[in-house]
This record gives structure tokens, sequence and C-alpha cells, in this order.
């Protein structure tokens, strides 16, 4: 019973670095290609988003705007 409780730990913990890791490797390239973005583009991206929501939109919706919109 003391083997099973230990394994179901580490799966645990493995399965909350793998999520961990996800959204942090997101976080970067979400980053990355705003960076990379005209600044044209991304004032219209969060004026839009802005308009829309009624507040200022994070990292992840202008990245996910700007493929929706731009890179069809």
């Amino acid at each position: 019973m003391k083997t099973i409780k230990i394994i179901f730990c580490i799966a645990i913990w493995l399965v909350l670095g793998w999520l961990c890791l996800s959204k942090i490797s997101q976080g970067i390239h979400d980053e990355n290609l705003i960076s990379q973005m005209p600044q044209r583009t991304y004032d219209e991206i969060v004026d839009t988003l802005t308009s829309r929501n009624g507040f200022q939109p994070t990292e992840h919706q202008i990245v996910t705007y700007y493929y929706e919109r731009f890179k069809k």
C-alpha cells in the first residue's frame, strides 16, 4: 500500500511539473511573438480587444487574436 501512495505522489508531482513548464513555455512564446509584432498591429489588436471586452487583454489573448486574424 505504501508503494502505491509513493507512485501516486510521484505521478501527481510529474503532472504538476509538466503543467507549470507548459504554462511557462506558452508565456515565453507569447512574449517573443509580441516583441516581434509591429507596433501598429499590436495597438490595433489591443484597441479592438479592449473595446470588445471592456478591459485590457492579456498577452495570450493578443497572440490568439493575432493568429486568428492575421495568420490565416
